[in-house]
């Protein structure tokens, strides 16, 4: 079994890291890629991130 590590970005500027502690949460997202497409993609994030993510998710209209 493949552990999965939490995707929310923490800290700011030259501090700023993924969190990556172990993901046990998982929501489907439309995320925009650096050349402009957009794709579905699994977001994984971890216990102590899952109530700030839900709440960016329903900011930015995305789906769990």
């Amino acid at each position: 079994m493949t552990e999965n590590k939490c995707v929310v970005v923490v800290g700011e500027g030259d501090s700023e890291q993924t969190c990556e502690r172990e993901a046990k949460h998982q929501y489907n997202s439309k995320v925009q890629k650096e050349d402009g497409e957009i794709v579905e993609q699994v977001l994984h994030v971890c216990d102590r991130h899952t109530e700030i993510f839900e709440e960016f998710m329903n900011d930015q209209g995305s789906y769990q």
